[in-house]
């Protein structure tokens, strides 16, 4: 019998917690990360603002 060169199908891998939470984060992170770069607010500043309320 001759074999046909079509791969077997890879079974799907579970998903973990880890990788429902990741999506999910996505969908909230994403649009605050897009409007910070849309006006070059960089991490370091993030950081300093973060500092300087925690002290007022």
């Amino acid at each position: 019998m001759a074999q046909s060169n079509v791969p077997e199908p890879k079974p799907a891998e579970p998903k973990v917690f880890t990788d429902k939470l990741r999506i999910y984060a996505k969908i909230i992170i994403d649009p605050i990360v897009n409007f910070l770069a849309k006006y070059k607010i960089s991490p370091d500043v993030l950081t300093v603002l973060g500092m300087l309320f925690h002290f007022l």
